[in-house]
């Protein structure tokens, strides 16, 4: 008599391999459903809910259970998931579900708005928007840049590139607009986003600088190199080869080039891009963009230890004025608000005197932020990571109002622009608060 057992096993193994899968599919979906319609879990690791709390999120109050915060552990946003290609697009509609709107001591209507105007991308952004007349300019993760109508957020264009994007659209003239994605820069069209020109580069970040009186356009890439390219067809004007990757965004002054890069220099250019004029050793990482204020040069430094400071360079002798210690990393520019300069660190706020270095006040958010501080209306606007934005004092560090969005708010920074407030999140979703 043959025997069967075998047989069996392989078929209770196979089994056990399809419904550990379905239910793996399932649970990883519900997840996935439950974290985009504004709840947090309680425990951490995988998509998987076995194990773990779901709440929604105006029963956890900030600082009680925090959600891990991604990508330091926590679940990624949900879109990515690959579970979701089997979800319908439609379950999740352009509204906010209520308890998505409930937060301990948050008060919504000092954004103008109660329920802000959305708009939707196809994937995560970490981009801001960029708003001009009746145009909102931005482009995604996936490839994607759009052209919306700044009233309806309906969208008036679309265009799909070979890689992704991580800096803002920067519009040039009427009739073009400047996209850097990861591994070439492009020059599209303003209305239609059909390419013009294009060059490719070795990986970028970060925001290219337009440097208009000359017709050029500065690019950092992670390979080391500034490259000056000129803005009417992108051909290559220039370039220096300086650290061994470089992430922060060029800024001018007067007729310098200025950036940071991962070697821990600031390098300063001519305008033109021919040569290097000095540099600064901070003994770090600057990864967050320069800022100029008076005759000082504002820096954003992460020491070896991964904590970071920020530090001020006189701009004629490059000697250290002061240093401020944020006690966290640091990779976002501080931006001046008001009399203080406002650095934003993990988890954390603070402002800082100018001309002393002296901390003025220092307030803590509800997660990690690597967006940078705006100043809009003479108050502080900024996002974190666990999808609140805030608005600030500049004069007290006091929050105005808080509000709860529907995801991760990575290096995307508060804009205004046509009469409004406008935000964008890692779930794909464009805020905008005002009329």
């Amino acid at each position: 008599m043959p025997n069967r057992r075998p047989v069996k096993r392989f078929g209770a193994t196979l089994l056990a391999t399809g419904l550990t899968l379905l239910m793996y599919t399932l649970t990883a979906t519900i997840g996935s459903i439950f974290s985009q319609a504004g709840f947090v879990r309680l425990g951490s690791g995988d998509t998987s809910v076995l194990g773990n709390a779901w709440l929604p999120r105006w029963y956890v109050p900030a600082g009680i259970f925090p959600p891990p915060d991604w990508p330091d552990g926590g679940p990624h946003p949900p879109r990515w998931h690959p579970t979701m290609i089997w979800t319908p697009d439609w379950w999740w509609p352009d509204f906010y579900p209520p308890w998505t709107l409930r937060n301990l001591a948050v008060d919504n209507s000092a954004f103008g708005n109660t329920m802000p105007k959305l708009g939707r991308l196809a994937c995560p952004t970490k981009t801001s928007p960029t708003v001009v007349t009746d145009s909102v300019y931005i482009a995604d993760d996936c490839g994607f840049v759009y052209r919306l109508d700044a009233e309806s957020l309906q969208t008036r264009a679309r265009k799909r590139f070979s890689s992704g994007f991580e800096a803002p659209i920067h519009v040039l003239d009427d009739h073009s607009v400047l996209a850097n994605g990861h591994s070439r820069i492009w020059l599209l069209d303003r209305e239609t986003l059909e390419p013009l020109d294009s060059a490719p580069h070795n990986w970028s970040e970060a925001a290219p600088l337009v440097l208009d009186d000359i017709g050029s356009t500065v690019i950092l890439d992670e390979s080391g190199f500034a490259t000056w390219h000129r803005t009417s067809d992108l051909s290559v004007a220039s370039r220096i080869q300086v650290g061994p990757a470089c992430e922060s965004s060029p800024v001018r002054h007067r007729d310098t080039v200025v950036f940071g890069c991962n070697d821990g220099n600031i390098y300063a250019s001519d305008l033109s891009g021919t040569a290097l004029l000095w540099s600064i050793d901070t003994d770090g990482d600057v990864e967050g963009q320069v800022t100029i204020v008076g005759g000082g040069l504002i820096v954003p430094v992460r020491s070896p230890d991964r904590n970071g400071d920020v530090r001020s360079y006189d701009w004629d002798t490059r000697k250290l004025r002061w240093q401020v210690p944020m006690g966290t990393p640091i990779q976002t520019r501080p931006t001046l608000c008001g009399k203080f300069l406002v650095a934003a660190g993990d988890h954390a706020l603070a402002a800082i005197h100018p001309e002393s270095g002296r901390i003025a006040w220092q307030t803590r958010l509800s997660g990690r932020t690597e967006a940078d501080p705006a100043c809009i209306n003479d108050e502080i606007w900024i996002g974190t990571m666990r999808g609140h934005l805030y608005r600030i004092d500049p004069g007290s560090g006091q929050t105005v109002a808080r509000y709860l969005t529907g995801g991760i708010i990575y290096e995307n920074k508060i804009v205004a622009g046509n009469g409004s407030i406008w935000a964008a999140d890692m779930t794909g979703r464009i805020y905008r608060f005002g009329d």
